[in-house]
């Protein structure tokens, strides 16, 4: 799930404006500065993913089945305003269906020169059902929050600094939406602690309404 981590970031943040920033890139930065060996980790995990598709295709194994990853949306709000609508949510998920299996009705102007790479990658998302103890959810979280803006600190990450906890990411794309101020969002990278991993964004750049 990790590997995808950063697509998300930039999927959901392209569609809004320019002077703003997608901050994922300064994320993993600092991570590496935070923790030494966290880039030797990111090359292990490369060259594990590389191994993997080059076996794949010694092997001629077939196409994997569609991978489906729960979401939980953790809403981080201090106004009425940044407490999105489960309908602002929904447009999301949709578009980034949309977007990972290819389903965009622009993909007829895809690029000559990308159209051999231009893919459906078999992967979709939705909202999760079940909470980590099997209890009913929609997947969705809202808390009121005493911070007025986030950074890239990953507080919001954490119940103890003023955020939200993540359920377990070896089951559940985590995704936190809060006042980020001018930036678009960042995403954790293969080899995070899984107590970070995840996907942080901007409520004013999440789903396609009111945006």
């Amino acid at each position: 799930m990790r590997t995808i981590l950063s697509g998300i970031c930039l999927l959901i943040t392209a569609i809004t404006f320019a002077q703003k920033e997608c901050a994922s890139f300064t994320y993993t930065d600092q991570q590496k500065s935070i923790d030494p060996s966290f880039a030797e980790k990111l090359n292990n995990i490369e060259y594990f993913v590389k191994a993997q598709k080059l076996s794949a295709r010694i092997l001629g194994e077939d196409a994997p089945v569609i991978i489906k990853i729960p979401v939980v949306v953790h809403v981080l709000y201090k106004t009425a305003g940044q407490n999105i609508s489960d309908d602002q949510i929904m447009t999301q998920i949709e578009a980034l269906n949309k977007d990972f299996r290819r389903r965009n009705s622009d993909t007829v102007n895809t690029p000559e020169r990308f159209k051999s790479v231009a893919a459906d990658i078999q992967v979709e998302f939705a909202l999760a059902t079940a909470d980590p103890k099997g209890r009913a959810t929609n997947g969705i979280i809202r808390k009121a929050a005493s911070i007025s803006r986030w950074t890239i600190d990953d507080k919001i990450k954490f119940s103890s600094q003023g955020g939200d906890d993540a359920w377990d990411s070896r089951y559940y794309l985590n995704v936190w939406i809060g006042d980020l101020g001018t930036l678009l969002g960042y995403s954790s990278v293969p080899g995070a602690p899984a107590e970070k991993d995840g996907v942080v964004i901007n409520y004013t750049t999440f789903g396609t309404i009111n945006v």
